[in-house]
């Protein structure tokens, strides 16, 4: 799984751009000096519309040469949006998988539990009410 958090919300990767951008920087030899070299750069994009957004971007940076990587997320789906406090959360949530991990949220949800039990209570007291015994 490829994942990016953007603050707790969690974004699967759809495709990755890499590309080659000049650079200049001084010369380590003598810092009076620039020189041009050419730098591997990689972008990520979590959508089409992220991807369309690089692809803009590298386009009005005058570079036309880039290679586009689609990302398999084959059974990450249930990842993609989902709030996590942070990226260990995440992974262990993704190592657990989604039944797995749903199940444990629900068992350690306090405020559901408490809601599941005030319903149960509210139909204990109403099959009292009408004179229902089990």
């Amino acid at each position: 799984m490829q994942c990016t958090m953007q603050g707790n919300t969690a974004l699967l990767w759809r495709h990755i751009v890499e590309y080659e951008e000049k650079t200049i920087l001084p010369n380590p030899d003598n810092f009076s000096e620039l020189m041009e070299g050419i730098e591997q750069r990689t972008e990520i994009a979590n959508s089409v519309e992220h991807l369309d957004a690089i692809i803009r971007m590298l386009e009005k940076r005058g570079i036309t040469e880039y290679e586009i990587t689609a990302v398999s997320q084959e059974g990450n789906e249930w990842i993609d949006g989902r709030e996590f406090p942070d990226m260990a959360h995440l992974l262990k949530a993704h190592e657990m998988g989604e039944e797995a991990y749903i199940n444990h949220m629900r068992e350690n949800d306090l405020e559901l539990q408490t809601a599941l039990y005030l319903v149960e209570l509210d139909f204990r007291l109403l099959l009292l009410e009408w004179g229902i015994t089990r």
